[in-house]
């Protein structure tokens, strides 16, 4: 498993389980989400060279991508307004929220 191979799956992760809540991610979150994922196979890939997809800290990472999602989901119906502004969505507010719940979640923050 490569450094990019990581990312792509991470973020794969996160954009499966919005659409598990019938959302998408809006454009500014999605930026910040993959970024996370780069960040994040970054961290992980520093801890060795023999990184595999049933790594524990890649199983982690899965893991935590998918939690993020669901805190946004959640921060959804939370921020008043929202739910009516953007049905299907969730985006950079939610995402705000949700990291200050869920921060340090490693890889992520």
């Amino acid at each position: 498993m490569n450094r990019d191979d990581l990312a792509k799956a991470l973020f794969a992760t996160a954009e499966r389980r919005a659409e598990k809540h019938g959302m998408h991610l809006g454009q500014g979150a999605d930026i910040d989400i993959r970024g996370f994922a780069e960040s994040g196979a970054d961290r992980i890939m520093a801890q060795g060279p023999d990184i595999t997809a049933q790594n524990p800290a890649v199983l982690n990472a899965h893991a935590a991508f998918e939690k993020l999602i669901d805190e946004m989901v959640r921060a959804a119906t939370e921020i008043d307004g929202y739910r009516e502004a953007y049905p299907a969505t969730i985006g950079e507010q939610t995402l705000a929220r949700a990291l200050s719940k869920l921060c340090p979640l490693f890889p992520i923050c």
